[in-house]
C-alpha cells in the first residue's frame, strides 16, 4: 500500500522471501500471478514515498486512499470504476523440491525465479489491458 500510485503499475519485490522458504520446506508448487487494473482502483496521496516505505517497515500504514466519492464519509472507500476492471493472470507454476532446511542460496535462487516470472507475466500480458509502460519494480 505504501508504494501505490494511481495509474502506475508498481510491484514490491524486496528480498523478503519467507513464502519461498516455506514453499521449499513443504515442496509446494508456486504460481506467479499479477492483478491488472488494481492501480486504478484508488487514489493515494503522492509524495513522501520513502517516508511511507520507512513507516511501513515499522508496521505503520502511511496511506490516505480515497475513491471517487471522497467528499462523502465512508463512501470514500468505494473504489473507482476504471472501465477495465480487475484481471488476475496466473503464470505457469513451478514445483519446488522439498528441502527440510533450505539454505539462503536456495531461497535466493527460487525467489529470483519468482520475481522474474512475475515481471515476464506482466510484460507478456500488459497489451491486453492497454498498458504501454513497463512495470516499476521496487526492490
Amino acid at each position: 500500500m505504501a508504494i501505490h500510485e494511481n495509474g502506475k503499475e508498481n510491484i514490491y519485490l524486496r528480498e523478503r522471501a519467507g513464502f519461498i522458504k516455506y514453499a521449499l520446506q513443504y515442496g509446494y508448487k508456486v504460481h506467479p500471478c499479477y492483478t491488472f487494473g488494481e492501480c486504478d482502483t484508488y487514489f493515494n496521496v503522492r509524495g513522501a514515498r520513502k517516508l511511507r516505505e520507512r513507516l511501513a517497515d515499522y508496521g505503520l500504514p502511511a496511506i490516505f486512499i480515497t475513491g471517487p466519492l471522497r467528499w462523502v464519509p465512508l463512501l470514500a472507500l468505494v473504489p473507482f470504476g476504471s472501465g477495465v476492471g480487475l484481471h488476475t493472470i496466473h503464470g505457469k507454476g513451478r514445483q519446488f523440491p522439498q528441502v527440510d532446511q533450505p539454505s539462503k542460496e536456495q531461497v535466493d535462487e527460487y525467489h529470483k525465479w519468482y520475481c522474474g516470472a512475475i515481471c515476464d507475466l506482466f510484460e507478456r500480458n500488459k497489451g491486453r489491458f492497454g498498458i504501454t509502460e513497463s512495470l516499476d519494480v521496487i526492490e
